[in-house]
């Protein structure tokens, strides 16, 4: 059962994520922190999927690898619970052929039919998830059988990753503390990690996807590809016939 702190979570990061909407597709431009995304995502798309396949960007943000993935040719659907994200990308990309979707924050069954789609990618969604087991499954509902699953999530066995899981507790605690409020900066970081909840290894991973039906697609890096810095693994799942 979740404690009222977990089911108010959803709320604290559709408020974060609405508040980052202005700001947010500056990351994808060019030497932005968060255009390797496109590539390294784009890239394993084209390998796996041929167009006009449908794709789900499941928690789109402002659109942009949506965005990256029409103009590849394939049929996207971009969902989030940030509605000023949703708007941001409607706006910036009004031409492009996305099929743009709002959920709420605390949705628990995704509003499309089952086995729509070719593929599912999240990028830094499944962090913040309090029932990752629950997201998996609706991932796993909405994928045609041989489906592929493809996400971000930090690496747990980065130095960084484990001082935030250590520091979480205390960051839950202070993240609305008015002694922070003369300091932006750090109120935001702590609100981040109060809820960035999920520190998962790359076992627990696998043991939590294949419970949905997934099986492990991983190369000898395990799922550290540089593109994405060294803090964040990119994940291939499977899913089976």
């Amino acid at each position: 059962m979740s404690t009222a702190t977990e089911s108010q979570e959803p709320d604290v990061v559709q408020r974060l994520f609405n508040d980052k909407a202005a700001s947010w597709p500056a990351k994808y431009e060019d030497n932005g922190p968060l255009q390797h995304r496109l590539h390294a995502v784009g890239q394993l798309i084209a390998q796996r999927l041929s167009r006009p396949a449908a794709i789900l960007d499941l928690g789109c943000g402002t659109g942009n690898l949506a965005f990256h993935l029409s103009r590849q040719g394939y049929d996207v659907t971009a969902c989030d619970i940030a509605e000023q994200m949703i708007e941001e990308g409607r706006r910036a990309f009004a031409g492009a052929p996305i099929h743009w979707l709002r959920l709420s924050a605390n949705w628990q069954r995704l509003p499309l039919t089952a086995a729509a789609f070719e593929a599912v990618v999240a990028t830094s969604v499944f962090e913040y998830l309090v029932d990752p087991d629950a997201v998996l499954s609706e991932c796993s509902r909405v994928l045609k059988p041989g489906g592929w699953l493809i996400f971000t999530a930090p690496d747990a066995q980065n130095r960084r990753r484990k001082l935030e899981k250590i520091l979480r507790p205390l960051a839950v605690r202070l993240a609305r503390s008015a002694a922070f409020k003369l300091m932006p900066a750090v109120q935001r970081y702590l609100i981040y990690l109060s809820v960035s909840r999920q520190r998962l290894t790359l076992a627990q991973w696998r043991e939590m996807a294949e419970r949905q039906g997934f099986s492990a697609a991983f190369d000898a890096t395990g799922g550290r590809v540089p593109e994405c810095g060294k803090y964040m693994l990119l994940l291939q799942f499977h899913k089976q016939r």
